[in-house]
């Protein structure tokens, strides 16, 4: 179950909403869905408070069955985060790719606060492999511009230059 929102958050939306912002504005505002909202708003009426109710705890886990393999899968990343936070590496940014869908879903793409951001994605991913079959350069490495920067900066792909360049390697 995902973590509740803030005490803060919560009395900040409620607050917005008391001063006349539309729920609709605060959706985008906050990056919260409506029927949160909705719902802080019934409990506020209701109860006179919108603080987090306590969690029932004993519900079975969907993904506890499959937990060794994905902390398998990321398990490379918080050694790579202390890293980072500790100052021995240096980035501007890092994209875990670990998206069953591909990472059309991924860091840097839109984020869609509505009701029906599933919907939307999933049209979203229909449109951009529809795209994609009808491109005559499908493949990074076929692609003249990628093969004209090997040639003239980076040398041989995996070479020593591209490698220090593209990639990094975790010891």
């Amino acid at each position: 179950m995902p973590k509740s929102y803030s005490l803060d958050l919560r009395e900040r939306i409620l607050k917005s909403h008391e001063e006349g912002v539309p729920v609709e504005d605060l959706v985008l505002q906050y990056s919260v869905s409506r029927s949160a909202i909705y719902s802080y708003l019934k409990q506020h009426r209701e109860t006179g408070t919108i603080a987090p109710k306590k969690r029932q705890s004993g519900r079975k886990l969907k993904l506890a069955p499959h937990e060794q393999l994905i902390r398998q899968l990321v398990g490379g990343v918080r050694p790579l985060i202390e890293s980072i936070r500790n100052g021995m590496e240096k980035f501007d940014f890092v994209e875990v790719m670990a998206c069953p869908g591909g990472c059309i879903g991924g860091g840097g793409q839109p984020i869609v606060a509505s009701a029906n951001a599933v919907q939307t994605r999933q049209l979203r991913i229909n449109a951009l492999y529809q795209r994609d079959v009808g491109k005559e350069i499908r493949l990074s490495y076929d692609n003249p511009q990628v093969k004209a920067v090997y040639d003239e900066f980076l040398g041989q792909p995996l070479g020593e230059k591209a490698k220090k360049l593209l990639h990094m390697e975790r010891k």
